[in-house]
């Protein structure tokens, strides 16, 4: 994955919220810049992003995979209890394939 942008090289700073945000150096000189933005003006963090932040930590931490919900699966399959119910995968799939299509996520 390349990190360079315009020949400058990125990378993920931490904010905590309160905290101004400090440029590394002018994009355009190179040059070590101040430690508050040009202007002087403070940036900080919205209690909605950090609300968001939390979330996505909170989600990130959860298991893709629901285990409990497989291994009843598994058993039930074993024990010939499972039913597939070819209309409603149906109705699922077309379901996903036009919610991907509306948010943008299909290629067609």
């Amino acid at each position: 994955m390349n990190t360079k942008i315009d020949g400058v090289e990125t990378r993920p700073v931490a904010v905590t919220g309160g905290q101004p945000v400090a440029r590394v150096r002018d994009v355009a000189t190179g040059d070590e810049a101040a430690a508050s933005p040009a202007g002087g003006a403070d940036v900080s963090i919205t209690e909605g992003a950090r609300q968001l932040a939390t979330l996505e930590k909170a989600i990130a931490a959860l298991p893709i995979v629901d285990d409990a919900r497989v291994a009843a699966t598994s058993l039930a399959l074993e024990q010939g209890r499972y039913q597939a119910d070819p209309q409603r995968i149906a109705d699922r799939l077309i379901r996903m394939d036009y919610e991907m299509s509306s948010a943008g996520g299909a290629e067609k």
